[in-house]
């Protein structure tokens, strides 16, 4: 039998097996055309939608994200930002210390006004100014008659913010930053500045205040 032959033939019966094929059959089988076309019909949807499933579980588990946790004990702080330029958003880093002082990693760097670091308010100048002879006659309009005192308010002053700072970085440095996880730097950086902001704010007050209270004595 010529190879053509056969094919055509495979073909009619793969054709004919197609038409015929019955998952559901009836018991007793059908009586009637009507009965096994539907049984037929049955048969072609169950496989349709059956097809459809699978092919839709295929594509979901082949584009499906496995998720595998890999721990790596002490990392090195180069080894940290390799991981976290590579897994930004699913990287998680315990500390061993929750808690650490502002001190150990925050420096506060400050100046003063140029007259409270000037000779103006240095004792020697102080004293300059109410050191003059005994037969010289001073009106109260003249600079010499209050110079002095005035000056040494001014000296007051200063000594009053040298204080007032150094009291409040006594207390910033004290208190402590506390993470469960290392953070990203970004967020790190934005939250000191936020609290270096805060504590300049509350220095200010707290000077202000002082400076009320000294007022108010006065």
């Amino acid at each position: 039998m010529p190879i053509a032959q056969k094919i055509r033939g495979l073909w009619q019966e793969t054709k004919h097996f197609c038409r015929t094929f019955n998952l559901f059959p009836s018991i007793p089988p059908a009586a009637n055309d009507y009965d096994l076309q539907n049984q037929r019909i049955s048969t072609r949807v169950y496989l349709t939608l059956l097809t459809i499933v699978l092919i839709i579980l295929l594509i979901y588990n082949s584009i499906e994200t496995i998720t595998e946790t890999i721990t790596v004990k002490t990392p090195s702080l180069n080894e940290y930002l390799h991981l976290y330029s590579k897994y930004p958003q699913s990287l998680t880093c315990p500390c061993t210390d929750i808690s650490i002082e502002y001190e150990k990693f925050v420096e506060v760097q400050y100046s003063f006004h140029q007259v409270c670091t000037s000779d103006f308010v240095s004792e020697q100048w102080i004293n300059y100014l109410s050191s003059f002879p005994a037969n010289v006659t001073l009106t109260v309009d003249d600079f010499r008659w209050t110079s002095s005192h005035s000056f040494q308010t001014l000296r007051a002053f200063c000594d009053l913010i040298a204080k007032a700072l150094s009291d409040g970085l006594d207390r910033f440095y004290a208190s402590e930053f506390l993470s469960e996880f290392v953070i990203p730097f970004q967020l790190f950086q934005s939250q000191i500045q936020a609290l270096s902001d805060q504590f300049a704010l509350k220095t200010q007050k707290t000077f202000v205040s002082s400076l009320s209270l000294v007022r108010n004595t006065i």
